[in-house]
Formats: structure tokens, C-alpha cells, sequence
């Protein structure tokens, strides 16, 4: 795992206890990221995957998104302000989670107000899959502040 991405998952560990309890592991290859949580312990009283891990994971992968357009991320706080899921089959394997990367313009328009008002937004698409087929897409609006000198 690169230094960015162990960083990343260093922050999610030590402060969103979600992760750890599904089972959440981010995995890299040569030219791409994915999410990956185990069917078991994120299924449903049915035995497929629990829409709230589903819609966990799809927002993670958002998340994880926004941090890697930061030049700096360790400066700056992420939070989601708004997203839609939508459910398109059930899940019976483990839950991968993918982000797709934003257009260039909306990429330069989210550093400029970040740089400029210190807080930009960008609305970006995630979907979750299982067993190679298409469980969830995912549409959300993250937001990323400036912290504050000495801020956490």
C-alpha cells in the first residue's frame, strides 16, 4: 500500500470504528484503488449484504476519492453533505466498492474553492459490486474545509 493510502486508512481506523467492524480493507494495483468488505459481518437477517454497509462502504469510497484529488489532505477535513443509493440487487459475496474519478474541470473547480474560500465541494459516483455484478450506485456531495492551525 502506498504511503497516501496507508495514511488514509491510518485516519479511518483511529476514527471511524465502522471500518474496523466491517471488515474494510483498501486495496491498490498498478492503476487503481478498490474498497473490499467481507459479505460476513455486513449481511442482512436474508443473508445478503445489509443496505447500511452497502451505503457505508459506497461513501467511504467517495471519501477516499475527495482525499486523493487533496494535494495536502492532511490539512483539510472531509465530510458528506449529500447522497442517494440505489439498491439494484442483492449482494451475495463479499462488498467491493469502487469511486469514478471526476471530470478535470470539476477536479480544478473543487481545488479552487478549497484554495480560495478554504472549502470546495465536488459531487462524485461510487458502486458497489458482488460477485462481479452490480449491487449499488452511489451519488454524493463531499465537502472539504481548511482545518484551523493546530486543529485536528
Amino acid at each position: 500500500m502506498t504511503t497516501r493510502f496507508q495514511q488514509l486508512f491510518n485516519i479511518w481506523s483511529s476514527h471511524i470504528p465502522l471500518v474496523s467492524a466491517m471488515g474494510i480493507e483498501l486495496h491498490e494495483n498498478d492503476h487503481d484503488w478498490y474498497l473490499e468488505a467481507p459479505l460476513e459481518p455486513n449481511s442482512n437477517h436474508m443473508g445478503t449484504g445489509f443496505g447500511g454497509s452497502i451505503a457505508s462502504l459506497a461513501t467511504l469510497a467517495g471519501w477516499a476519492q475527495t482525499w486523493m484529488l487533496l494535494p495536502s489532505p492532511e490539512d483539510v477535513h472531509i465530510v458528506i453533505a449529500r447522497s442517494s443509493v440505489r439498491y439494484l440487487k442483492p449482494a451475495t459475496g463479499s462488498l467491493v466498492a469502487t469511486a469514478d474519478a471526476p471530470d478535470q474541470r470539476d477536479i480544478k473547480r473543487f481545488l479552487n474553492r478549497l484554495e480560495q474560500r478554504e472549502r470546495g465541494s465536488i459531487e462524485l459516483d461510487t458502486h458497489v459490486h458482488s460477485n462481479g455484478v452490480a449491487v449499488a450506485t452511489f451519488s454524493g456531495k463531499f465537502v472539504a474545509t481548511l482545518k484551523a492551525d493546530g486543529e485536528p
